[in-house]
């Protein structure tokens, strides 16, 4: 079977409840490779919608990092389309890049308010990046471990004795 990128959805849809994880696998990289072979040849607002629609692809199958990479080409070809914009902020949350994630989400949120879960992942994106900042913050406070190894062996343990 080699369905082209409008019937890949039905396929997948199709074998989500009856396929493996192999199966469903197999069909997000023939989406991929399929938008790669189709995308050159289409105007560049409907390649942006290939691209935004294998993301979304890749996102629902838990693809992450691909689905990222095929946001981020949908993005390059159309910057100022909301659909693409907004998978592109889903994916980045997913993968929990929530510095760059965040300008998209804002960006769709100053479009429609009214998207609440929207307002919920920039809430939450902050919370992530405000923790992740802490963390850093905390580690680069604490002393660096020493080695006995490194320092030697008889370094600052004398079991009570001293050496001469």
């Amino acid at each position: 079977m080699n369905p082209d990128s409008s019937a890949t959805d039905l396929v997948l849809a199709a074998y989500r409840g009856a396929g493996t994880e192999g199966d469903l696998a197999a069909i997000a990289a023939h989406a991929t490779a399929q938008a790669e072979r189709e995308a050159p040849n289409l105007p560049p607002a409907a390649a942006a919608q290939l691209w935004r629609q294998v993301s979304a692809t890749q996102r629902s199958l838990e693809h992450v990092p691909e689905a990222v990479a095929c946001g981020r080409k949908a993005y390059e070809i159309a910057p100022n389309d909301f659909g693409v914009r907004h998978e592109l902020a889903l994916a980045l949350f997913a993968a929990r890049e929530f510095s760059e994630a965040d300008p998209h989400l804002r960006w769709c949120l100053a479009r429609r308010p009214d998207l609440i879960y929207l307002q919920q992942a920039l809430q939450n994106a902050g919370r992530q990046r405000a923790a992740e900042t802490l963390e850093r913050h905390r580690r680069s406070l604490l002393p660096e471990p020493t080695s006995k190894v490194a320092a030697g062996p008889d370094a600052g343990d004398t079991n009570g004795t001293i050496e001469r």
